[in-house]
């Protein structure tokens, strides 16, 4: 039975109800809406390798989940993409590090029963042989050498490479040609069989549709179907290090300027999911406080050429790897290094700005529930990451500066990485 769930501070409601089988249903009414988005997600992303599944261990190769959602759009009775763009439906997929997301948006109801019964039948069958597969390895092998050409794309894979041992964050979400060479029909099946079982599924939908109708449909594609008995895999983490793997790496590309990465491995990882939210945010406020135009030295740093409009940053804390970096384009990589360490030895806060940020964090959350399909991706992402969106704005809305100047004293900079993307040195 469905259960209508209400949020009265965002004036939203949703509708849930787990099936017999397993599969958690999600239906965000949007009344005053005319288009629909469907999101179905497995969180198994590139990071999920190592496997235990039925008293046994399972080692999958790295870009095994990129080459998953590749196969899966292949049907014997046609193109998966053609039969949405037939019935005017957008269609597309995601493989992150950690979830395979597949959804549609559509702009009218007139097919939307076909589409979302289209959505469960593909994902929920994998029609593969030994010849489709190899015929997909060039394809996606061509796709992974065509990023290697980024510099951008390769600086980020460079720090990761830099900042973990063995964590598989190291790995490209596509894999390397050598792993993805390696990836077998058997094993493609298995690791189907495990992360694919609709108990393990998420299927989040916004629609100005009736949530009840939007649910017979599943509820009656989901009773023609069978599926054996399943069990949650549990994923082995990696040991990792505290330490570095490498404190400095210099990768020579056919560019013509030097972009670096200032990268630190922290040891601020969390079994709390709310709680790694909370210092995440934290730090994401303090270091838009300190490296945007809300400091007033953002200015003369850029008027001095410190940095320019390459300059950024990134964190990412989860509760088995946490990092944060920081970019630049030119100078060098310890004048980066020395500017970053230098502002947060000297880090002081206000508190209207602080209410400032939380104000637009507020502004750009509600904008985000105007746009179904940003609603809709956003949000099965945080729920297959077992978070409640909701609740993650009552985390930011009770944050203080206290919390700020908390997480960064907290702050380990000594393992640290300086990555460099450049032009090739003539020797």
């Amino acid at each position: 039975m469905m259960n209508k769930i209400r949020k009265d501070f965002f004036d939203e409601e949703y509708y849930y109800e787990e099936l017999d089988n397993g599969l958690k249903v999600y239906i965000y009414h949007k009344p005053d809406f005319n288009s629909t988005t469907c999101a179905f997600g497995t969180p198994f992303g590139a990071l999920d390798l190592d496997e235990e599944y039925d008293g046994k261990r399972y080692n999958f190769h790295a870009g095994i989940a990129h080459f998953l959602e590749h196969k899966l759009f292949e049907e014997e009775d046609g193109d998966v993409l053609g039969k949405f763009s037939k019935m005017g439906a957008y269609v597309n997929a995601m493989t992150s590090y950690t979830e395979t997301i597949y959804y549609f948006s559509i702009a009218q109801d007139k097919h939307l029963s076909e589409c979302l019964n289209l959505l469960l039948d593909f994902t929920q069958q994998l029609n593969i042989d030994e010849a489709s597969v190899e015929k997909e390895k060039p394809i996606i092998i061509e796709e992974i050498s065509m990023y290697k050409q980024l510099p951008d794309a390769r600086l980020l894979e460079e720090t990761y490479k830099a900042l973990y041992h063995h964590y598989p964050l190291i790995y490209d979400i596509g894999g390397d040609e050598e792993s993805v060479k390696a990836i077998t029909l058997k094993e493609l099946k298995e690791c189907y069989q495990i992360n694919y079982h609709p108990s393990n599924m998420i299927l989040c939908i916004t629609t100005f549709i009736d949530p009840f109708k939007i649910m017979q449909i599943i509820k009656d594609n989901q009773k023609a179907k069978a599926f054996i008995k399943h069990e949650p895999a549990r994923v082995n983490l990696v040991k990792e290090p505290k330490s570095v793997a490498k404190k400095s790496s210099y990768l020579a590309m056919d560019v013509n300027s030097f972009k670096h990465v200032y990268g630190i491995k922290l040891d601020l990882c969390d079994t709390d999911i709310y709680e790694l939210i909370r210092k995440e945010k934290a730090l994401r406020f303090a270091l838009q406080m300190l490296f945007s135009n809300m400091n007033p030295a953002y200015q003369k740093w850029l008027d001095e050429g410190k940095i320019n409009y390459f300059f950024g940053y990134d964190v990412n804390l989860t509760k088995d790897a946490s990092f944060m970096i920081f970019y630049n384009e030119n100078n060098t990589a310890q004048d980066l290094k020395d500017l970053i360490d230098e502002t947060l030895r000297e880090a002081s806060f206000k508190e209207e700005d602080l209410i400032q940020l939380k104000r637009r964090y507020l502004g750009n959350y509600f904008t985000e529930f105007n746009d179904p399909e940003a609603f809709t991706l956003t949000n099965i992402r945080n729920l297959l990451d077992d978070i409640d969106i909701f609740k993650s704005y009552e985390i930011v809305n009770d944050l203080s500066i206290k919390d700020l100047n908390e997480i960064l004293h907290d702050l380990d900079l000594s393992n640290y990485s300086l990555v460099t993307v450049g032009p090739k040195i003539a020797e």
